[in-house]
């Protein structure tokens, strides 16, 4: 009878304790987050954002080889204090090359000033606009006092005088070209093909007068117009200087 209690009570006994005794679990593994601030460079250009996921919003972006302090990482994002950048893309910033970029010099300023129209192309383009040469010697050598020359002149002032013409639309007579007697003073002088004169005529007078603005009176006296290319158009006794 007492072995019969005896293992009754040791069977009562196991079946409490297997009750009491805790059952072992398995903890979940999970990454930690790493704290502590470090210097990290861009392997490329990359985004950073608001928060850890390529579908918040981008808040500016850093260039390759960018340098940053990471305050943490964690699940592949590194916070860098004014947003989260992927750390797949940030690395040592002595792995990082460095790249220098020299921009080219500019190109040298260059001016060539128009060439000077053959005599003979000259008096062609203005007998061909209608625009007849007068000179007191009806004579056209340039180093002779009384002739109308047109040896030397630039191409711009052959164009500056037909397109006046054109514009106009008044009779025109060149009386002043290149030709010995003028002054010589200044750069846009008759002599090196700046200037031309015409006469005086009422369409001439009135469409200058009219038309151009009046920038005031040399020191020779000669009263001043200009038109809107900038030629000067000044009033000289019996006719027109003008300067293109």
């Amino acid at each position: 009878m007492r072995v019969i209690l005896l293992a009754v009570f040791v069977a009562l006994f196991c079946i409490v304790f297997a009750e009491k005794t805790p059952t072992t679990s398995t903890t979940p593994s999970y990454s930690s987050p790493s704290y502590g601030s470090s210097n990290k460079c861009a392997t490329t250009s990359v985004n950073v954002r608001s928060s850890p996921s390529t579908s918040s919003t981008v808040l500016r972006t850093l260039s390759r080889g960018q340098q940053v302090s990471v305050s943490s990482t964690s699940n592949g994002w590194s916070y860098i204090g004014s947003g989260y950048v992927s750390a797949q893309y940030l690395g040592s910033c002595g792995s990082t090359p460095s790249y220098s970029y020299t921009p080219p010099a500019p190109a040298p300023y260059s001016y060539t000033p128009p060439a000077p129209v053959s005599s003979s192309g000259a008096y062609d383009q203005v007998a061909a606009a209608g625009i007849p040469i007068s000179s007191s010697k009806r004579c056209r050598d340039r180093y002779t006092r009384g002739c109308t020359s047109l040896d030397g002149v630039r191409s711009a002032t052959i164009s500056g005088i037909i397109s006046f013409k054109r514009e106009s639309g008044c009779d025109l007579t060149i009386t002043g070209g290149t030709e010995v007697g003028h002054s010589t003073r200044g750069t846009k002088s008759h002599q090196n093909g700046y200037k031309l004169d015409i006469g005086l005529n009422n369409c001439v007078n009135s469409y200058i007068t009219g038309r151009f603005r009046n920038s005031g009176v040399r020191s020779d006296g000669a009263t001043m117009y200009v038109n809107g290319a900038g030629h000067i158009f000044a009033r000289e006794g019996n006719h027109w200087d003008i300067a293109f």
